[in-house]
């Protein structure tokens, strides 16, 4: 555990220096940075370099090599036929993936400017039938008044 401390790549969650006097409890895990699978499945500039382990040989150097026998080189070109065929699939999903994530993005944030938009409208529309509420009690009294007001004329012509 105490060579595991002293790697800078390796770090104890409990502390955040590389070295510790102390020595950690069980509970305690050891962690290495972690890698997102995209950047792990990114290619390098040579098709058929992996980026960690022993490099590979081209596909053509396989096939052209006389002490193979013809049915390892048929496994091996298959083997590595599926698996270029698989990172191919894993890249295009995470694409889709990621399409679909900003695609949601965009229908949420239009659908919380429509929201705010219909709230803005409901207010809008309570406004005006207040409005159109109190402009008929005003006619409502208007008439009222003058049917008060022709009733005294009336009266008062008589």
């Amino acid at each position: 555990m105490s060579d595991l401390l002293r790697r800078p790549d390796f770090l104890p969650i409990s502390s955040g220096c590389s070295s510790s006097s102390s020595i950690t409890s069980p509970t305690h895990s050891v962690i290495q940075s972690p890698l997102s699978l995209k950047s792990f499945l990114e290619t390098s500039s040579e098709p058929y370099q992996k980026k960690r382990g022993r490099p590979r040989s081209d596909d053509r150097d396989v096939v052209l090599d006389a002490t193979t026998p013809e049915a390892e080189k048929q496994r091996i070109i298959y083997k590595r036929t599926y698996a270029r065929n698989y990172r191919e699939k894993i890249r295009a999903d995470l694409e889709q993936k990621d399409e679909l994530r900003q695609a949601l993005a965009k229908v949420e944030d239009e659908n919380r400017r429509l929201r705010e938009t219909l709230m803005q409208l409901k207010q809008e529309n309570h406004e005006i039938l207040k409005d159109l509420l109190s402009s008929t009690t005003l006619i409502q009294q208007i008439a009222v008044l003058q049917s008060q007001l022709a009733s005294t004329s009336s009266s008062n012509s008589l």
